[in-house]
């Protein structure tokens, strides 16, 4: 009984059956906040959603989908309620200018969100591009693709489901058991992803992670599988793809970034400016810039897909996980921590601080993501590492140092770099890498 219920929460004006005028009008207004022009008119591409256009079919080009606020800890819709009719559906990223205070149903108190993160619009299966290939879509910040393959903020793999989609990484199912890790050259820093790729990123993360995965093995379990061509699946034995993918087992993900700090740097520094304190750990007074800390302390921050992750003590972690995870991740972080401190100081590299993420395999906690690269990591030159300064760093330091002067909020969207900025960071990436494995750089040196 009643007529057809419009996805913002009430039944259509004008559709037989609605017994609700005040209702449906209450939902006309919400429908010309979303949609009017400037006031949340959403572009993606060809066209643009207003008003007073019929709300368009589940599946088809025109119909929005609108994710979570990153304060409400869910990656369910929102607002909108209509999904894609088929799987397959290619869901690329729209804008909307402005934002809304958005009240999902049965959720109070929802935070104001710039929807211009959030929006997809869907689109139908026939304008998928030739089978296996990689699509490139926007993200963010209007994210492109400079003809580096993997790039773009959205990759779509025909004959493997695309199940996640991180600020870097993009994971799709193979199994039960097992996922595929698609590392781009998306660049992130401040939690925000940035207009241009840096060529190579993603497969030196890719094959960076896998030189520590395989000499960490000893300190417990990781999910890492492979990063062979031979075992990974045969939709992604692509050339695109080969030397940025890893095959890893499935995990349940805890959602905490586990931060080992060896050394006062970055927002560490910062916090210890403030009020002595970096991360419920108070440190003794009179410290330096880069000084290197009595002993390493474990800083966990919460793990936002959308939004700013932020610092947590250890009680707040406890609190969140129960005591006994708390104390492992702890203990597993700091072991992981030394052991690759050790490794770097013997090629003449300072790892200052790093993060590990965790996850539940087989009813054990396992090291999941990516391990001790320049992306989750600072490294230092130590024939230059002065106290006292800000040492000169293989990593996106050199990133955030930049924006930093250049007067950047922190806020999306992202500020484009210039080309030498770019450069740049690739050099200092590769070297990362050259020096903690011992190789050259080849780029078509694979996995195979």
């Amino acid at each position: 009984m009643g007529g057809a219920r419009d996805p913002l929460g009430a039944h259509r004006p004008g559709v037989r059956g609605c017994r609700h005028p005040a209702r449906a009008a209450r939902a006309d207004q919400r429908r010309a906040a979303w949609c009017s022009p400037g006031a949340g008119a959403a572009t993606s591409g060809t066209g643009r959603h207003r008003a007073r256009d019929p709300w368009p079919v589940p599946g088809h080009a025109g119909c929005l989908r609108v994710a979570a606020a990153p304060a409400l800890g869910t990656d369910r819709p929102l607002a909108v309620h209509r999904a894609p009719r088929h799987r397959g559906d290619a869901v690329s990223a729209g804008r909307l200018r402005g934002d809304l205070a958005v009240s999902p149903p049965g959720i109070r108190g929802a935070a104001r969100v710039d929807l211009g993160l959030v929006v997809r619009r869907a689109e139908p299966r026939r304008r998928r591009w030739a089978t296996g290939q990689v699509r490139p879509q926007s993200t963010r910040g209007g994210n492109a693709v400079t003809g580096h393959a993997v790039t773009s903020a959205v990759s779509e793999i025909d004959g493997l489901e695309l199940v996640h989609r991180g600020k870097v990484r993009d994971t799709y199912t193979v199994d039960h058991d097992r996922l595929l890790m698609v590392a781009s050259d998306r660049l992130s820093a401040f939690d925000v992803v940035f207009p241009q790729p840096i060529p190579d990123k993603g497969a030196v993360l890719n094959r960076l992670s896998a030189w520590w995965f395989e000499r960490l093995a000893s300190l417990g379990p990781t999910h890492f599988g492979s990063i062979r061509t031979a075992d990974l699946p045969e939709p992604a034995r692509r050339p695109e793809l080969i030397g940025r993918s890893m095959l890893v087992r499935r995990a349940e993900r805890i959602d905490a970034e586990c931060i080992v700090r060896g050394y006062l740097a970055g927002s560490g520094w910062t916090d210890y400016l403030r009020a002595g304190v970096v991360g419920g750990h108070r440190l003794p007074p009179g410290l330096r810039e880069a000084d290197r800390l009595p002993e390493p302390i474990f800083t966990p921050s919460t793990k936002a897909d959308i939004g700013h992750d932020e610092t947590i003590t250890r009680a707040s972690l406890a609190e969140m996980v129960g005591g006994e995870v708390a104390a492992e991740l702890e203990q597993r972080s700091i072991a992981l921590y030394r052991a690759g401190a050790a490794i770097a100081e013997a090629v003449g590299l300072v790892l200052a601080d790093t993060k590990f993420e965790f996850g539940w395999i087989d009813g054990r906690v396992a090291v999941i993501d990516e391990v001790l690269t320049p992306d989750s990591s600072r490294f230092w030159d130590a024939a230059r590492y002065q106290p006292g300064t800000s040492p000169p760093s293989y990593d996106k330091q050199y990133v955030r140092d930049f924006v930093t002067a250049a007067g950047w909020n922190r806020e999306p969207p992202a500020p484009e770099l210039p080309d030498e900025v770019i450069a740049g960071t690739r050099d200092r990436y590769l070297q990362a890498y050259e020096r903690l494995t011992g190789t050259a750089w080849r780029p078509a040196e694979g996995s195979a």
